[in-house]
């Protein structure tokens, strides 16, 4: 005889909601065991076969990290033995310790760059606010660098490129630095001023002497202007000879 078996709690006697029981046989029921037991055994497999590949590409990829790392220290090497001034092809016979040994003169080599990088970026900001080896604000930055102390270093440009920039903004229009030959045309032109202001041919608010009648007159102001005076050089000596120079009102 075969058992039957109920998929779902018997509904109370006498109430079945209208609709009828669904009745599984045991032979279907053992076939779904069955078969959930070989969808687990096939999840198993897949994990088993993905952690199987995860390990070989792990193992693929350290062993591609070693060829790299081999490649990169072999580079390092050649670069210490050409600093040396020795050939590349000597790195074939080396002993391990000799190897080692390059290999740390190679990174005393990268630090000695970096620190000659950093250092000409330092000096270069220091150059352009204008320091040289004669300012002990150069040479305070310079300890600063030497040490390490990068952000002191900073600060200590900060506060005087901030400085340079206030002085900048507040300071008056500075002329061009006078030339030898402009300071002795100047003091010549003052030495004759006075002569001629101790002859009494200078013209005074009163008038003029008779010799400048008819020609150009100069003021103070006209000839206190730079460009003014060189332009007229010649003319405005001649007018001080003359007495032809207003005094500026």
């Amino acid at each position: 005889m075969v058992e039957e078996t109920k998929t779902a709690e018997s509904p109370e006697k006498g109430d079945t909601g209208g609709k009828e029981e669904k009745l599984f046989k045991q032979s279907e029921v053992d076939a779904l065991l069955q078969k959930e037991v070989e969808l687990r055994k096939v999840a198993e497999r897949a994990t088993t076969e993905h952690a199987k590949r995860f390990k070989e590409v792990e193992a693929s990829r350290s062993e591609w990290q070693s060829e790299i790392q081999g490649l990169r220290q072999e580079m390092q090497i050649f670069a210490a033995l050409q600093a040396e001034g020795r050939s590349p092809e000597e790195a074939e016979g080396l002993e391990p310790k000799e190897k080692g040994n390059l290999l740390a003169k190679f990174q005393l080599m990268q630090q000695q760059n970096e620190a000659r990088r950093v250092g000409d970026k330092y000096r270069q900001r220091a150059e352009a606010l204008g320091l040289t080896e004669a300012d002990d604000d150069y040479w305070t930055i310079y300890s600063h660098v030497e040490r390490g102390r990068l952000q002191a270093a900073d600060a200590k440009l900060k506060r005087l490129e901030q400085a340079k920039a206030i002085q900048e903004v507040a300071a008056p229009e500075i002329r061009p630095k006078e030339t030898e030959e402009e300071r002795i045309e100047r003091l010549a032109e003052e030495k004759a001023r006075k002569i001629f202001e101790e002859a009494g041919v200078l013209v005074q608010d009163t008038g003029a002497p008779s010799g400048g009648a008819g020609k150009r007159w100069y003021t103070e102001e006209e000839i206190g202007d730079r460009a003014f005076y060189l332009a007229n050089k010649a003319n405005i000596l001649q007018a001080y000879q003359e007495g032809r120079i207003k005094p500026t009102k």
